[in-house]
């Protein structure tokens, strides 16, 4: 089973998030939440998530710092950044501080995130030199 773990401070935007991973259809998926970085951190040190679908700016952090206290906490997880800024600087950035991937609030569907997942955990497993096949197709 894939667990993916959506940190976003806005109720609304986890909502949504939620719904359009549920819609990706990936086999047997667990969808958990944070809304700050605090419960993000411990429940990432419990072990146990597949993908991180996070939010630049929580309570306690902003910005690439986000990605860069997530990644020393978990340095195998693949983050996924989810935010409403369509800036190439912010995307290079999070890229830069461990982010596998970074898509922009309200420009991407089911079909876009259920494929950013797959591309994530292949590139994930591809650095790790494990098998392939446990990667779910969307």
């Amino acid at each position: 089973m894939l667990t993916a773990f959506i940190v976003d401070d806005n109720p609304g935007d986890r909502a949504l998030i939620r719904r359009i991973l549920r819609d990706c259809a990936l086999d047997e998926l667990n969808i958990e939440e944070s809304w700050n970085l605090e419960d993000t951190v411990d429940r990432l040190r419990d072990g146990g998530i597949d993908i991180l679908l996070l939010d630049l700016n929580l309570p306690g952090s902003r910005g690439a710092e986000t990605v860069a206290i997530v990644r020393a906490v978990s340095p195998d997880v693949p983050i996924i950044v989810v935010t409403g800024s369509d800036d190439q600087q912010t995307a290079s950035e999070v890229v830069g501080n461990g982010a596998q991937g970074h898509l922009v609030k309200g420009r991407f569907d089911s079909r876009i995130l259920g494929r950013e997942i797959v591309r994530c955990l292949n590139q994930n497993l591809d650095s790790d030199g494990l098998d392939r096949t446990t990667v779910p197709s969307p």
